[in-house]
Formats: structure tokens, C-alpha cells, sequence
């Protein structure tokens, strides 16, 4: 899994402490390194070009409807964020195996 942050430059590393989940990324894009951020689709080209990703295999998240859509106007898949379950229900859909969890019951 890859990430792509609005995060600054400057703060970035604080994330790693707030935020460990983001150690277990195989990469991160930080938009305050690169002068981009989203919802311009630049930064969605450049994560394309820079993780060598395929649009129509590749799965977006985000909790900004903004966002999203402006990662479906570049061929991303793209999906709204509303929950932990409903988000591994979409990735299962997918294909992709992700263990079973309490909340997905509800």
C-alpha cells in the first residue's frame, strides 16, 4: 500500500509518531515536498508516474469527497471514505484478502 498526504514538508516526520500506521506504507507521497497537493491532479499524475501504478487497478481513499473526485477525473478508482468496515468491504470486492474484523458484522 501506498499513501499520498497533504502533509507539509516540514512536519511530515511528526506522522510517523501520530500516525504509525504510516510506517507500515511502502511509500509515502508528502504533497509539501513536491509544491502539489491535493485535490489538483497533479498529484495524482505524479503518484501514477512515480509508483508506476495502473489507473483502472488502482483503489483511492480518502475522507474528502473533493479528493475523491478528483482522482476518478484522472482514472484512479476512487471511493469516499465513510468507514473502516465499509472500506474493507470495497477492497474485498477487489479481491484483495483482508481478515474478517467485529465491526464488519455490524
Amino acid at each position: 500500500m501506498l499513501g499520498l498526504t497533504n502533509w507539509s514538508a516540514e512536519t511530515f516526520h511528526v506522522s510517523l509518531e501520530t500516525a504509525p500506521v504510516i510506517r507500515r506504507l511502502e511509500d509515502v507521497l508528502v504533497s509539501g515536498r513536491e509544491g502539489l497537493a491535493k485535490p489538483d491532479p497533479r498529484i495524482f499524475e505524479l503518484a501514477v508516474e512515480r509508483f508506476g501504478l495502473e489507473r483502472q487497478r488502482t483503489l483511492f481513499t480518502d475522507d474528502s469527497r473533493v479528493n475523491v473526485e478528483a482522482a476518478a477525473r484522472v482514472g484512479l478508482r476512487a471511493e469516499l471514505f465513510t468507514s473502516h468496515a465499509a472500506l474493507r468491504r470495497t477492497v474485498r470486492a477487489l479481491g484483495v484478502p483482508v481478515p474478517a474484523h467485529a465491526e464488519d458484522a455490524r
